[in-house]
């Protein structure tokens, strides 16, 4: 096998392998906050509008 064909599938299994450990880093360093965002929109309400929202959404149980 060739060296330059050798780099390239090198190159594309690392960048197929980078997506996944990627996301799942994402997912891990940046964990979701539900009642946090809950209390965002209960202070500054709907970013669609300018007024506070008066009922909160229901959470999933």
């Amino acid at each position: 096998m060739k060296k330059r064909p050798r780099v390239m599938l090198g190159l594309t299994v690392a960048g197929v392998l980078a997506v996944p450990v990627a996301v799942v880093g994402v997912h891990v360093t940046h964990p979701r906050d539900e009642a946090g965002y809950l209390a965002y929109l209960k202070q500054y309400g709907d970013p669609q509008s300018s007024r506070p929202l008066q009922v909160l959404p229901p959470t999933a149980i």
